[in-house]
């Protein structure tokens, strides 16, 4: 995504401590957020399980895995 131009990586350090790196988007990012937000929509109406769209909650569950769709 860094070469592709949809974020940039930038570099930061808190006092005292080793420097981390954290991932912006770019204006060409941002551009594709609509996009990203409506396959999320598409999918949580047409591909969601039986107990629903996924929550962040239940992404994260123990043992939760992602599996691809058939």
């Amino acid at each position: 995504m860094i070469s592709a131009g949809v974020v940039r990586r930038e570099p930061y350090r808190e006092t005292g401590q080793r420097e981390h790196h954290e991932y912006r988007l770019t204006d060409k990012g941002r551009d594709l957020v609509p996009v990203v937000v409506a396959l999320m929509q598409w999918g949580d109406r047409w591909e969601a399980d039986p107990e629903g769209p996924p929550s962040l909650d239940r992404a994260l569950a123990p043992g939760r895995h992602v599996r691809p769709s058939a």
